[in-house]
């Protein structure tokens, strides 16, 4: 009885690690077609190692930019001015071939300029003295405008000068045969008129080159020049005219 119970003991537990071994063992034990690591590793290692070859790139072609529109032949231009006449006539221009011309590309007017009657040359000498247009004087002078012509109340050109104290053109007139005591209607002369408007540089100008600082005006005060510059309470010009 014991020794049943001893062999049956012993056999279960033989049972028992067989079956604990089976569970534990991997799966390969179970399968002959399933891989193992060391299967693994021998393929790997039996797999033929290959360098890649290099990779080559060809050199790029030259970019050619074309034209968008096609252009001609150049001509070489020539000057249709040319002196040479053979070279002018086989000369290829783009110029158009048109022969030189001495006609005026401007129409002149052939009308002729009317001339200033004397009337109007004198009266635009007086207003060109009185405006001191200097430039003016002289070129109407040119023109044989009269200096000594006087205006209905008998001014000349250089009383009008004096009264506007216009140096240059009274040194003009004077030095083209205008009397520098040359008078109004009322007796005026242009040293009257420059003492009258405070001109003082005319006023000696006209009394270095002769002018009479005593002459009298025939109107109602018969003023001299020297009682004008006093009843003007100028001194300077009074001392210019000679006042003591």
């Amino acid at each position: 009885m014991k020794t049943t119970h001893l062999r049956f003991s012993v056999t279960a537990l033989l049972v028992t690690a067989s079956v604990g071994t089976a569970f534990a063992e991997p799966a390969d034990v179970w399968s002959s077609n399933a891989p193992t690591a060391a299967t693994a590793v021998r393929a790997v290692a039996a797999v033929p190692t290959t360098t890649p070859a290099p990779i080559s790139v060809a050199p790029a072609a030259p970019v050619v930019i074309q034209p968008a529109v096609a252009t001609a032949r150049a001509v070489p231009m020539r000057s249709s001015y040319s002196y040479d006449a053979s070279a002018t006539a086989n000369a290829v221009t783009a110029l158009p071939n048109t022969a030189a011309s001495s006609a005026p590309t401007v129409a002149v007017d052939q009308t002729p300029v009317p001339q200033m009657s004397q009337r109007d040359l004198d009266e635009k000498l007086w207003l060109s003295a009185l405006a001191g247009n200097l430039g003016m004087v002289n070129d109407l002078l040119n023109q044989g405008a009269n200096p000594r012509i006087t205006t209905r109340y008998g001014e000349t050109a250089i009383h009008a000068a004096a009264a506007r104290g216009h140096m240059q053109v009274i040194d003009l007139l004077v030095k083209r045969g205008v009397s520098i005591n040359a008078r109004t209607s009322n007796g005026w002369t242009a040293l009257h008129h420059a003492v009258r408007f405070g001109h003082a540089n005319v006023a000696n100008y006209l009394i270095q080159a002769g002018a009479n600082p005593r002459v009298q005006t025939s109107d109602a005060g018969q003023k001299t020049p020297i009682d004008i510059a006093m009843d003007k309470n100028d001194l300077r010009m009074a001392r210019i005219l000679g006042y003591q």
